[in-house]
């Protein structure tokens, strides 16, 4: 496999060797930073590819099926390297994932205009993340017109905010709901906001559990079992007691 020659790739490997040595099934090594085709695209190219969508979108048609190939078959072979089913794995120190077995990052997709995403950006993700039965996607900035987009995408299981403080939960959550898809991240705590209010506030546009994976900064002095425990609970009285579903 060329893949596992180029780049920075034998250097992963070494480090995911080194460290799944080191741990010892204590813990699991995940995927190193593998973007997505057009962040890929757009670091190969530089600013340029900015204007050769209108300059040469035959070239970035091209580059775009590079990247993705480069997506595809360095996701492959890492996770080999990791002993890691294709639909399946850990990611971002707090989440394991079953049928959807990737992320894709799309960062410097908020630059561009929803009809040139859709042209040039969609078609790449349907084809990165279908060998690994689906993904999540990740995005920083404030790119409401990107999620809209990216929720008719049956590929995409699940949507990550790198900045959730641009987003209004109750605006956000129900749009995803409506979609089947699953948010994973955090939200911001209002001041003086406790827990439980907390907990209740991001889950009352919600019907049901299963829609969003909170990850949150634990307060001074409260324990993550506790948490923990009263997550489940404040979901058991909104929604009702599911212990299929506990675990969420």
């Amino acid at each position: 496999n060329p893949i596992s020659e180029k780049g920075l790739i034998p250097r992963a490997k070494e480090y995911m060797n080194f460290f799944k040595k080191r741990l010892n099934g204590k813990a699991s090594v995940y995927l190193s930073d593998t973007q997505g085709p057009f962040d890929l695209a757009h670091l190969i190219r530089g600013d340029e590819i900015f204007t050769d969508f209108y300059d040469d979108p035959g070239f970035v048609r091209h580059l775009m099926e590079l990247s993705t190939y480069v997506y595809i078959e360095a996701t492959k072979y890492l996770k080999r390297v990791i002993d890691e089913p294709l639909n399946a794995g850990y990611h971002s120190n707090s989440l394991y994932m079953e049928g959807c077995g990737v992320r894709c990052c799309e960062d410097t997709t908020t630059l561009l205009s929803p009809e040139i995403v859709k042209e040039f950006v969609v078609p790449y993700i349907k084809k990165a993340l279908s060998p690994f039965e689906g993904g999540w996607v990740h995005f920083c900035g404030k790119g409401n017109h990107l999620l809209d987009i990216f929720l008719e995408i049956p590929e995409v299981k699940g949507i990550n905010f790198g900045n959730p403080e641009n987003y209004d939960p109750a605006e956000i959550l129900p749009k995803l709901e409506s979609k089947g898809k699953v948010y994973y991240g955090s939200f911001p705590r209002k001041e003086k906001e406790g827990t439980e209010e907390y907990f209740a506030r991001l889950l009352k546009p919600l019907h049901k559990k299963g829609t969003l994976l909170l990850v949150f900064n634990l307060p001074e002095g409260e324990g993550s079992p506790s948490v923990l425990s009263l997550w489940h609970s404040v979901q058991d009285k909104m929604f009702g007691r599911n212990d299929s579903q506990r675990k969420i």
